[in-house]
């Protein structure tokens, strides 16, 4: 009996983990719009730095079961990450042994609200007064910092989960570049046929049916697709965003509802380290507010983040100006005179997701709407369209490597069980 044939498209670790568990009983075929796989896992060689540097998703969170278990295979090592955190207060940093005052009332407060509401809405409501200013602002921030998130769409039950469960953070040596390395490799000794430089730009489809059309006008033909593109590439205001023929305007609409932050990161490789070997984290209010070591393994780089609507701003910038905002941003959180710091450092790199037309920025983020979003998006279009990546996962690693593998796990069953 004749295989059926699927399309992959997006060849990040969702559209990998898929076409990789599906090729066992299907004919595969996987279409990448950018030039290599991995998706929002990027970790590259630069010069002037005498390692990885990984540009995309670096962390493991939490009991990421999945991950631990791939990245093993791999053959990449993970520890906890144990290290000291700063905060940059009064023009110098130190030891943020605890969040700001009044953090336990806050998420008391968002735990006991009845009614799911924008971040931004609710703090105006119960922490707008001149008391809980520095709590106000240190809330906003850690929302854009960590979730990339707005503050006025994020969902303030999603944060609260997130904020309140204290999960364990690991880092990854090398970086997660050899899990995708190693699913790929497997892929292709599975005979999946990969193509990049394939951006869809239309799907047409009917029962049984998908024609996948590329912008340099290509065409491939399948009995089903699985989708598994940045949501933001389905969002109805994204010029970049993929056609349906016919609409399927429910999960188009569904997928405006998912929010879809910003990031900008700056590797920053050093002749000699400013900072302890057991620092990690170092918070501030610079350009990059965020800046963390490869604690707990030894290196000279240090990375900068700056997410949400911080980096939507800076995104229009050249490098070379946001080059010159991370070396200002370490001068001020470290009290380091410009020229001294210049002359300790051999490289910097920025990486401005935004600019990059196949992703146009970071990860997912929950909205109050998500969580019906979610569940429209997950429900086959008439068994012949599937969608899935870390915007689609509804548990509790959202925004994640690990989001991203079990919405593909989720997705195979649901394939799988219409003949495939």
């Amino acid at each position: 009996m004749e295989k059926q044939h699927v399309l992959i498209i997006g060849g990040g670790i969702s559209g990998l983990y898929t076409a990789l568990q599906l090729s066992a009983g299907c004919e595969v075929t996987l279409l990448e719009g950018s030039n290599r796989l991995g998706g929002r896992i990027l970790d590259t060689h630069r010069p002037g730095f005498d390692e990885v540097v990984k540009e995309g998703a670096e962390f493991v969170h939490g009991n990421a079961t999945m991950s631990f278990s791939l990245l093993r295979k791999a053959g990449a090592r993970f520890r906890e990450v144990e290290g000291k955190m700063y905060r940059f207060r009064d023009q110098s940093l130190i030891p943020a042994e605890e969040m700001v005052t009044g953090w336990d009332e806050l998420l008391e407060k968002m735990g006991s609200v009845p009614q799911d509401q924008p971040l931004g809405a609710f703090l105006n409501e119960h922490f707008g007064d001149p008391a809980h200013e520095e709590l106000n602002t240190e809330a906003r921030r850690y929302a854009e910092g960590f979730d990339v998130a707005d503050p006025e769409r994020v969902s303030i039950k999603a944060l609260y989960r997130e904020w309140s469960a204290g999960e364990q953070t690991f880092q990854i040596e090398p970086g997660y570049g050899k899990l995708v390395a190693y699913l790929e490799s497997a892929c292709q000794q599975k005979g999946i046929r990969i193509i990049t430089d394939a951006i869809v730009k239309q799907l047409t489809w009917s029962p049984g049916s998908v024609t996948a059309f590329t912008l340099d006008g290509r065409s491939y033909r399948a009995q089903r697709a699985v989708i598994t593109v940045p949501v933001s590439a389905l969002q109805p205001n994204n010029p970049n965003s993929i056609l349906f023929s016919p609409s399927i305007n429910e999960y188009t609409e569904a997928a405006r509802n998912i929010g879809f932050g910003a990031v900008i990161k700056a590797a920053v490789a050093f002749r000699e380290p400013v900072w302890k070997p057991d620092d990690a984290f170092f918070l501030g209010d610079q350009p990059f507010p965020t800046w963390w070591t490869q604690h707990p393994f030894s290196s000279n780089v240090l990375t900068g983040w700056a997410g949400g609507t911080r980096a939507s701003a800076l995104s229009a910038h050249p490098e070379t100006v946001l080059r010159d905002m991370a070396m200002l941003s370490i001068a001020a959180l470290f009290g380091q005179p410009l020229n001294k710091l210049r002359l300790n450092i051999k490289a910097i790199h920025i990486t401005n997701w935004q600019q990059q037309p196949c992703f146009a920025g970071a990860y997912s983020y929950p909205t109050p709407e998500t969580s019906a979003a979610r569940s429209q998006m997950n429900k086959p279009v008439a068994g012949t369209l599937f969608f899935a990546g870390e915007a689609l996962y509804e548990g509790e690693f959202s925004g994640t490597v690990e989001a991203a593998l079990l919405s593909a796990e989720e997705v195979v069953k649901k394939v799988t069980a219409t003949g495939c």
